[in-house]
């Protein structure tokens, strides 16, 4: 595990500074990600995964609901 993300957890804090996120566009101009603690995951991919999920899910909710 990173060392960002052991001192984060040991401080009680909920995201860090970690390993660069996979998609360019997520980095801080250090070159890190900001991450979670609890999994590690890059905040704005998870955040994004999250709402393309409820975007999904409200369109097919509402195609149900039509019929």
């Amino acid at each position: 595990m990173d060392e960002a993300r052991i001192k984060a957890a040991a401080d009680g804090v909920k995201t860090f500074r970690g390993k660069p996120c996979k998609n360019p566009d997520h980095r801080g101009g250090d070159g890190k990600s900001e991450r979670y603690v609890k999994n590690g995951g890059c905040i704005v991919c998870v955040r994004d995964r999250a709402t393309m999920y409820q975007r999904r899910t409200q369109a097919i909710l509402r195609a149900l609901s039509e019929d």
